[in-house]
């Protein structure tokens, strides 16, 4: 047979009927479930860097894409301290999951993560990098005031978000005796980088 329409297959996981709406519903999920009648699939759901690797990767064909993953993962990023989340002020979330649905309470119950779960240490810079990189090529410089919701219900422009990134960046880089950006899992059952 012949390979699917990745515009098509896209579309899917964009959660709109076709390549014309991409970014209109929001940023893409890692992956769909073949068979639905088996409920949620595990990669179903949105994952930080992935989703970031994505929204530059397609930013020429789908910009949308990259302003709706961009909105939507400024209101995901940390604003308190939580060790079962290795939720911090500025982190960019690892996996995002509702934390009712099956496979989210299989995780909690198997290592202890609490939803969203922070433990990415990549998934920042992207976030930063990706930022720029629209800002950048849309040329849409008003993009840094656009207003959005953070997880304690508060209003903040992307430029704060931009600054939350950045200070959670130098933090990180400041308790690395070589200023390196290292991964350090705050708990046993936390994810193995």
């Amino acid at each position: 047979g012949s390979l699917p329409n990745y515009r098509q297959e896209l579309a899917k996981l964009c959660r709109v009927e076709g390549p014309e709406g991409i970014g209109k519903n929001g940023p893409a999920i890692a992956a769909g479930s073949v068979q639905k009648s088996l409920g949620q699939g595990l990669f179903e759901c949105f994952f930080g860097r992935d989703g970031l690797i994505a929204a530059l990767l397609l930013c020429d064909e789908f910009p949308l894409l990259m302003r709706a993953t961009l909105l939507h993962y400024a209101g995901l990023i940390g604003m308190i301290e939580d060790i079962h989340r290795e939720e911090e002020f500025g982190r960019m979330f690892h996996e995002a999951r509702n934390q009712d649905d099956q496979i989210a309470k299989e995780i909690s119950r198997n290592s202890g993560w609490r939803w969203p779960f922070y433990g990415s240490v990549d998934a920042t810079p992207l976030f930063v990098k990706t930022l720029c990189e629209y800002v950048r090529k849309s040329g849409e410089r008003g993009f840094l005031n656009e207003k959005y919701i953070g997880r304690n219900g508060q209003s903040y422009t992307v430029a704060e978000a931009l600054r939350f990134s950045i200070s959670w960046l130098v933090r990180r880089m400041n308790s690395n005796p070589e200023f390196f950006l290292e991964q350090k899992p705050a708990f046993a059952d936390s994810i193995a980088n």
